[in-house]
C-alpha cells in the first residue's frame, strides 16, 4: 500500500475556502511567509483548520501550520483560551504525540500553531484502503497509544478527541497521537459550522456527549472504540444523524465486536467491552490497567509486539504480506491452543478458540471436526458428583410433585378466591420454609446502608450530595435473615446455579445479562450453561461487572468481590483562575483549565487535601473530610 505523505495533524476534509483578515486560508497562501513560516503546500482542511507544510526560514526545519478558521479566532475570548492551552500542551514531551513548537499568540492576525511534520499516513487513511487491521495489529499500535495517554493523563492532560484521522503511523511504524488538547479549545462550541460535531461524535464518551465533567477514563472509551473500528472497520455507534448517534452512545446501544467481526481476538472483545461501558466506574480506571490486559491478548496468541514479523511500518509498507504472515500464524497457536484447552477440559475456552479459527477458515475440516467432538462429548462427572446430581434430580421431582399437590389442594379448599391473597404457607412437606404471598409488615427489616453520615466541606460545613435519589432499600424478612446461608439448590441437568460472594460488608443487586435476578447472601442463581455478564450495584458502590462462564450442572460460586465506593466531584469554585494548577494530597492533577474545571475522589470515604498554586499568589490548602459517595463538593464553596 502506497499513500502519499500526509501530515500529522491533518483535519477531516470539508467545504474549502474560507477567508481570514482579507486573506484566504486555502491555497493563495502557498508561496507566502506567515510570520516566520514560508508555506509550502496545502495538504489538507476541515471545519476546524487548514493545514500546510511550511518551513522555518531561518532554522530551514519542515513543520505543519494548522491555520484556525475565522470561526474561532475572531473571539478574542477565544484567542485567549487557545493560547492558555497552546501553552499547556506544548510542554508535553513525548515521543509518541505530536511535538509542538510554536502558536501564534493572541495579536497575531491570523491565528495558527505549528507542529513537527510526520511523513506518514493515518489510521483513518490505512482502515479506508485495507478494510480494517488484524485485531493484533490494532493492539500493537494502541499499546503505543497507551504509553502517550499515560503520560499525558499523568499531568492531567485529557485529549478529548481521540480518532483514527488523530492517530498518525510513520513509515517506520512510529505511532503519534496528534491534536493533543485541541478538543479542550473547542469543547464550548461544540457545533461544527460545517453541520457536524467538533470532537467526532461517533468517537466521544457519554459523559462528554451530555457535556459532564470528563476524566482519564473518557480518553480510555473513545480509544476502545477506536479499536473496535480497527478490528472490525465499523464503528459501534451509530445513526442518522449526530443526536441519534450520541443518543445511543448515552444509552449503550451497539452490537459486540464478535457480532461484526467474528474472527476478532476474544479477550479483545472483552477488553473492548470493559471499555465501551456507559459507566466510567465500569472502564478500565487507567491505562496502565489497559495494557496489561491488552498484553495478556498478545501474550495468548504468542504476538510479540518487539517482534519484527509484526511491527506496524510492515502493515504499511507491504501489508499484504504482514497479513499472510500473521493469519498463517494465528491458524497454527491457534490450532494448538484449541486443542491443549480440549485436553485440560477446558471446554469453553476450547469452543470460543476454535470459533475464531473457523472465522478464519470455515472449511478447515480439523478444526470442524474437533467443534463437531466437543459438542458431542458427553461431559465426565466424578463418581461422587454423578451421585450427587442423581439425588438432587430426585429431590426436584418429589419437590415439584408436592407443590403440585399442595396447589391442587388450596384449590379444592376454596383457600385462593379472587383478588384475595393465599395464607402464608410456613413449609412444604419435606422442604425448606416456602412463602406462598408476601411476608407481613410486621415482620419486614431493611438492610442497613453502608454509608458514612453526610458530607461535609472543607470548612466542615455539611453538603447536599447531587445526582439521582436512592432507590427504596429492598426489604427482607426477619426469619429469612435468621437461617443459615441457603443450601445450593437442585437444579435440571440442563441448567446451572451461581452464588455470588461479596467480600465486603455491603449488599448488592445481582444482575445478569441485565436482567434482576437477587440480592448477595440470598439464594443462588439459576442460569443457562454458556458465558454471561455478572453485574453488582447498589446505589452507593461503584457497580461491578465481571464475565463467566458456566457448564450443564455447575454450581459456581464467584467471590472475593470488593465494591469500591462511588467516586466524589471536586467542582472548582469561584477565584480559583483556570490557570491555576491543582494538587491532590501532594500530587498534581494539572491546571483547572486542563481538568475542566473539576476532579473526581476515588476514595471518598477518606480524607483528602486539595492545594490551588496560582501563579503570583501563595498556595491555599483546603481539606475535605469523609465524603458521601457519588456527591458534589465545590471548593472553596461559593460566598
Amino acid at each position: 500500500m502506497e499513500a502519499p505523505a500526509r501530515n500529522a495533524a491533518t483535519v477531516p476534509s470539508g467545504p474549502g475556502g474560507p477567508t481570514f483578515g482579507g486573506f484566504s486560508t486555502g491555497s493563495p497562501l502557498i508561496g507566502t511567509v506567515l510570520d516566520k513560516y514560508e508555506i509550502l503546500q496545502k495538504v489538507g482542511e476541515g471545519g476546524m483548520a487548514t493545514v500546510y507544510r511550511a518551513r522555518h526560514i531561518t532554522l530551514g526545519r519542515e513543520v505543519a501550520v494548522k491555520v484556525l478558521h475565522p470561526h474561532l479566532s475572531s473571539s478574542q475570548r477565544n484567542r485567549q483560551r487557545f493560547a492558555r492551552e497552546a501553552r499547556a500542551i506544548e510542554h508535553l514531551d513525548h515521543p509518541n504525540i505530536l511535538r509542538i513548537y510554536d502558536y501564534s499568540g493572541v495579536d497575531s492576525e491570523a491565528c495558527f500553531i505549528v507542529t513537527e511534520f510526520i511523513d506518514g499516513v493515518t489510521l483513518q487513511d490505512v482502515v479506508r484502503e485495507r478494510g480494517r487491521i488484524p485485531s493484533e495489529s490494532a493492539i500493537i499500535v494502541v499499546l503505543q497509544l497507551i504509553d502517550a495517554l499515560a503520560y499525558a493523563h499523568g499531568t492531567g492532560i485529557i485529549h478529548r478527541d481521540l480518532k483514527p484521522e488523530n492517530i498518525m503511523v510513520r513509515r517506520d511504524g512510529f505511532v503519534k497521537l496528534t491534536d493533543f488538547g485541541i478538543a479542550r479549545f473547542l469543547e464550548e462550541n461544540q457545533m461544527t459550522m460545517t453541520g457536524a460535531l467538533v470532537g467526532s461524535p461517533a468517537y466521544m464518551s457519554p459523559e462528554q456527549a451530555m457535556e459532564h465533567p470528563v476524566d482519564a477514563r473518557s480518553d480510555l472509551f473513545s480509544l476502545g472504540t477506536v479499536l473496535f473500528y480497527l478490528a472490525s472497520g465499523a464503528l459501534p455507534f451509530t445513526g442518522s444523524n449526530p443526536s441519534v448517534i450520541l443518543r445511543n452512545i448515552i444509552e449503550g446501544n451497539r452490537p459486540d465486536l464478535l457480532e461484526t467481526a467474528p474472527d476478532a481476538s476474544p479477550l479483545l472483545s472483552d477488553v473492548v467491552e470493559r471499555l465501551l461501558q456507559t459507566s466510567p466506574a465500569n472502564r478500565f480506571q487507567d491505562a496502565r490497567e489497559l495494557e496489561v490486559a491488552l498484553r495478556a491478548c498478545l501474550a495468548e496468541v504468542q504476538v510479540d509486539p518487539a517482534d519484527e514479523r509484526w511491527v506496524m511500518h510492515r502493515l504499511v509498507a507491504e501489508p499484504e504480506a504482514y497479513e499472510a504472515d500473521l493469519d498463517a500464524h494465528l491458524r497454527a497457536v491457534l490450532l494448538e491452543r484449541g486443542r491443549d484447552l480440549l485436553t485440560e477440559g477446558d471446554h469453553l475456552a476450547a469452543l470460543r478458540t476454535l470459533n475464531r479459527l473457523l472465522a478464519m477458515d470455515p472449511q478447515n475440516q480439523e478444526v470442524l471436526a474437533l467443534v463437531q467432538g466437543l459438542h458431542t462429548q458427553p461431559i465426565r462427572l466424578p463418581r461422587y458428583r454423578a451421585r450427587f446430581f442423581a439425588i438432587t434430580a430426585l429431590v426436584a421431582i418429589l419437590g415439584l410433585a408436592g407443590v403440585w399437590w399442595l396447589g391442587r389442594t388450596q384449590e379444592s379448599e376454596g383457600q385462593r378466591l379472587d383478588g384475595e391473597e393465599a395464607p402464608r404457607q410456613e413449609s412444604v412437606e419435606g422442604g425448606a420454609p416456602a412463602f406462598a404471598g408476601p411476608a407481613p409488615a410486621q415482620a419486614t427489616i431493611e438492610i442497613p446502608q453502608p454509608l458514612p453520615s453526610s458530607p461535609v466541606s472543607a470548612e466542615g460545613e455539611a453538603v447536599a450530595a447531587v445526582g439521582p435519589k436512592p432507590e427504596a432499600v429492598r426489604p427482607v424478612t426477619s426469619e429469612t435473615e435468621a437461617l443459615p446461608p441457603p443450601a445450593i439448590p437442585s437444579v435440571p441437568d440442563e441448567l446451572a446455579t451461581v452464588r455470588v460472594i461479596l467480600d465486603t460488608p455491603t449488599w448488592a443487586r445481582i444482575i445478569i445479562d441485565g436482567e434482576e435476578r437477587n440480592l448477595t447472601g440470598r439464594d443462588p442463581v439459576t442460569v443457562k450453561p454458556g458465558r454471561h455478564l455478572l453485574r453488582l450495584e447498589n446505589d452507593f458502590s461503584i457497580p461491578y461487572v465481571e464475565s463467566f462462564e458456566v457448564a450443564a450442572g455447575e454450581h459456581k460460586e464467584i467471590k472475593g468481590i470488593v465494591l469500591r465506593p462511588r467516586p466524589a466531584t471536586v467542582e472548582v469554585g469561584d477565584g480559583v483562575g483556570p490557570e491555576c494548577l491543582v494538587d491532590l494530597d501532594g500530587t498534581p492533577l494539572g491546571s483547572v483549565a486542563a481538568l475542566g474545571g473539576a476532579f473526581s475522589l476515588p476514595d471518598p470515604w477518606s480524607t483528602h487535601t486539595v492545594t490551588y498554586r496560582c501563579p503570583g499568589s501563595p498556595s491555599v490548602v483546603h481539606r475535605l473530610q469523609r465524603l458521601s459517595a457519588g456527591s458534589v463538593v465545590r471548593v472553596p464553596e461559593e460566598p
